[in-house]
This record gives C-alpha cells, structure tokens and sequence, in this order.
C-alpha cells in the first residue's frame, strides 16, 4: 500500500467522522452515539494497523481530545442500554416499571450529554485529519501486514490460554476481533494465511464479536446498579431493580456459556495452527 492510499482511508474515516459528530449535536440519540463511536474504532485500527506498516508511524494514535468525546459519548450510550434493558425486562418479567430509578437515569443521562457537547465543541476534525495526514509513512513495508496480523494471532493465543477467562479477557477478545474486521479489507489476504480458516473467517469473527457485544452489555448494565444511583429509591423500586438485575445475571451467565463453547473450539484450532507454523519455520531453518 502506498502513501495515496493511505491518505484516500484516512480522508474517509475523518469525513465519516465528521459527519457522525455533526449528527450527534442534533440530539445524541443512541443510534447515531453508536455509529460515531465505531467510526472512532475503524481510525484508531486503521493507525494500529500503520505502525506495522512503517517504522515512522510508530507514534501514530488517537489525539487525546477524541479519545475522551469517545468515551464521553460511550458513558451516555451506557445510560441508554440501561433504559432499554429495564424497559425490556419489565415486560419480561410483567413487573412495573421503577419509575424512580428512570428519572435518574434521566438525569445522569442529561449531565452525560452536556459533558459530551462541551467536549464535542473542542474537537476539531479537520485539524486532526490535517495532523494525521502530515505524519502518514510515505510508504509501507512489505511485511508490514504480515507483522501486525501475526501480533493479533500472538495476542489472541494469549488471550485463549488464559487460565480464567474472566470479563476483562473478554473484553479484551471483543476489542482484538473488532480490530481486525475494521481493516479487514487490508489485511484479508494475510489473514487468510497466517490464521486459522474455519472458525476465524469473517463471518466467524462477526458471530463471536456479537455475542462477546451481547455480554458486555449485560456487563454494563449490571454496573449501572450502584447503591449511588439506588439510594433513595421506593421500596417497590427496589424491590424490582433487584428482580432485573438478577435476570441481567442470569443471561450474563447464559451468554458467558456460549462464547467458551466457541473459545474452546477456537483454542484448540489456533493451538494446533501455531504448531503448524512452528513446524514449518523448523524445516526452513534446518
């Protein structure tokens, strides 16, 4: 890849994103909330992805400004699951809804909203697609790709070896999964040498990746029953939060469930895939 492809990338994502931010001072609705923060994603593995490519791009990232609008916008999509997710199991479970605990909702989602303006008003993206576009490599190095797909596979192996698999393993797993389908038109050919073909094709990782997302979100809104935002709640509020929250622990368990069974089976094909190459690189050298 040459350097006018790099910049022809790099002015899509920062036009996109543009056009996301635009989009989110309208409202901050949780669809657009959710599309201006993938948009954040695809840049961000773009730039991982050009710090294999060339050892210039090594101090490539995210300005800071973006990065905290990112997460300033992920605090009110957070609220926002919460709604849905009590909204959702009360006609579940045939409950009324706690109607205290949504008026806090209410309010904290406000006092995300206003951060998030204020720091959307900061972030320039034309200037940081200026200041991007000034450090882009003017070239890439061969093995550029090679290198970064053989790090995921490194890193993903880690991950899988781990002796507990617990909610920050899997977290961790999401985030290298969306890595790779973010570029995965840059790097689908490596891809497809270096791992396993079966259980990591595209629509493979798409799979994983959506259920690995189903339990964060149970994460997330597991964590968004604090006694902070519980205090003060009828008792009947709380009475009910507590059957709603049980629920979220029931299908955080269910969907957990799920992924190992696939994590099982990916493990020992990406297990039997290094072993391969290992066996391979010994016949070359000997």
């Amino acid at each position: 890849m040459k350097k006018n492809d790099s910049l022809r990338i790099l002015d899509k994502r920062c036009r996109r994103l543009q056009k996301q931010k635009e989009q989110l001072l309208t409202g901050f609705a949780a669809e657009t909330n959710h599309d201006f923060r993938v948009e954040v994603k695809k840049l961000r593995a773009f730039l991982r992805l050009l710090k294999y490519a060339h050892p210039q791009a090594e101090h490539l990232h995210l300005p800071k400004s973006l990065q905290q609008l990112y997460r300033f916008v992920g605090d009110v999509r957070s609220i926002q699951i919460q709604r849905q997710w009590v909204l959702s199991l009360c006609k579940e479970l045939a409950c009324a809804v706690p109607a205290g605990y949504m008026e806090v909702l209410a309010r904290k989602e406000k006092e995300a909203i206003k951060r998030a303006q204020e720091k959307a008003q900061e972030v320039s993206l034309p200037l940081i697609h200026q200041q991007l576009q000034k450090e882009l490599p003017l070239s890439w190095q061969k093995n550029g790709v090679e290198t970064f797909v053989r790090q995921k596979q490194l890193q993903l192996a880690t991950l899988l070896s781990a002796v507990l698999i617990s909610a920050k393993v899997l977290h961790d797993l999401r985030k290298l999964l969306k890595d790779l389908l973010y570029i995965w038109p840059m790097i689908e050919e490596e891809i497809g040498n270096t791992m396993t073909p079966g259980l990591l094709s595209k629509e493979a990782c798409l799979r994983l990746a959506e259920k690995l997302g189903n339990y964060q979100d149970c994460c997330v809104v597991i964590s968004l029953f604090s006694t902070p935002l519980l205090a003060g709640l009828s008792p009947g509020d709380q009475y009910r939060l507590s059957l709603i929250k049980e629920r979220c622990c029931q299908k955080k368990e269910k969907e957990k469930d799920a992924i190992l069974i696939t994590l099982q089976l990916l493990r020992n094909e990406l297990t039997a895939k290094l072993k391969q190459t290992q066996g391979v690189q010994k016949v070359q050298v000997g």
